[in-house]
C-alpha cells in the first residue's frame, strides 16, 4: 500500500509541474498571475508541430569566381600598364582564367614574372597561339567557393531577423546549399523574395569627369553606371536619392575583408563602417588607392 501511495503522489507532482511549465504556453497565457507568465517561458514549437516554411537555397558559387576572376583581369590589365609592358588584350577565359594576349615573344619573361609576382593565387601559365592563360589555383577556387556560401549564410542570418522568427534553422548543407526552416512563417514566398536577393559588397570608381545630369536623362557612357546613395534627415525623417556615375568595373570584393563593423568617430562622434582587409585586400586597396588619388 505505501509503495502504490508514493506513486500516486510522484504521478500528481508531475501531473501538476506539467501543467505550470504548460499553462503560459496556450491561450491562457494572458489570463495567469504576472509572477508565472515572467518566470515560466513559453514551450518553443518546432517546424514539426506548428508548421511553417522550409527552404533549401543552392548557392551558385561558380557565379562567385566568375566574378573574382573577371575582377582580377583588370587588376591585370591596370598592372601591365603600371609596369609599361603591352599587351594586344587582357581578358576573363571560362570561369577561372585570365587570358593575356601580347605580340612579341619576349614579352613573355616580363609577363610571368609581373603578373608572378603580383599574382599568386594563378597557377603556371598556359601557351596557345601568342596567348598566355593564367588559371586560378584549386585551392584559390575552392576558398572562393566556401567564401561565398559562408557570405550567403551570414547575410541570411541577418535578413531573417526581420521576420521575428522564434528560433530559426540556418546550417549549410553540403558545400553549396544552405537549408532554412522558419517555424510559424506561413508565407514562403515573403521570405524568398527578402532572403533570396542578391548581396554583393564591390569597391567601384566613381566617373568624376562624367555627366550624372546626362546620366539621369538616360545618357549612361557603356562603360559606366548609375547607382544612388539613400540619404534620410536625422531632424524630418524625409529621404532622398543622391545619383553618382560610377565605373562598371569591380576593382575590389568583399572577399578580400576580414572584418567590417561600426564604429564611432571620436572627434565627431558620429558612426562609420571600419573594414579591415586581409594581406592580399590591403595590397590592392593600396595599389588601386595610389592610382587614383
Amino acid at each position: 500500500m505505501k509503495s502504490i501511495f508514493w506513486r500516486l503522489i510522484a504521478l500528481a507532482f508531475f501531473f501538476i509541474l506539467a501543467l505550470v511549465l504548460f499553462l503560459p504556453s496556450t491561450a491562457l497565457f494572458d489570463k495567469l498571475p504576472s509572477f508565472w507568465r515572467d518566470t515560466v517561458p513559453k514551450i518553443v514549437l518546432g517546424l514539426d508541430l506548428q508548421g511553417g516554411t522550409h527552404l533549401v537555397l543552392d548557392v551558385d558559387t561558380e557565379k562567385g569566381v566568375e566574378n573574382y576572376t573577371q575582377r582580377l583581369s583588370g587588376e591585370v590589365d591596370a598592372l601591365l600598364k603600371e609596369k609599361g609592358i603591352v599587351v594586344e588584350n587582357v581578358k576573363r577565359v571560362g570561369n577561372s582564367s585570365v587570358s593575356v594576349g601580347y605580340s612579341y615573344p619576349d614579352t613573355i619573361p616580363k609577363l610571368k614574372k609581373a603578373i608572378g609576382d603580383e599574382f599568386p593565387m594563378f597557377s603556371k601559365p598556359e601557351y596557345n597561339d601568342s596567348e598566355l592563360t593564367f588559371s586560378l589555383i584549386k585551392r584559390e577556387v575552392d576558398r572562393i567557393k566556401e567564401w561565398s556560401t559562408s557570405q550567403a549564410l551570414e547575410t541570411i542570418r541577418n535578413r531573417i531577423d526581420k521576420f521575428g522568427v522564434t528560433e530559426p534553422l540556418i546550417q549549410i548543407q553540403g558545400k553549396k546549399e544552405i537549408v532554412i526552416q522558419l517555424p510559424g512563417l506561413k508565407d514562403p514566398e515573403r521570405a524568398i523574395a527578402l532572403i533570396g536577393k542578391t548581396a554583393v559588397l564591390e569597391f567601384k570608381l566613381v566617373n568624376q569627369n562624367g555627366d550624372v545630369q546626362k546620366a539621369l536623362r538616360g545618357q549612361i557612357p557603356p562603360t559606366d553606371e548609375l547607382i544612388y546613395q539613400r540619404l534620410e534627415d536625422e531632424v524630418t525623417g524625409t529621404v532622398r536619392q543622391v545619383p553618382y556615375l560610377v565605373k562598371r568595373e569591380t576593382l575590389l570584393t568583399g572577399d578580400l575583408l576580414t572584418d567590417a563593423r561600426v564604429a564611432v568617430d571620436t572627434q565627431f562622434n558620429e558612426p562609420y563602417v571600419s573594414i579591415t582587409f586581409n594581406s592580399a585586400g590591403a595590397k590592392r586597396f593600396d595599389s588601386i588607392t595610389a592610382r587614383n588619388v
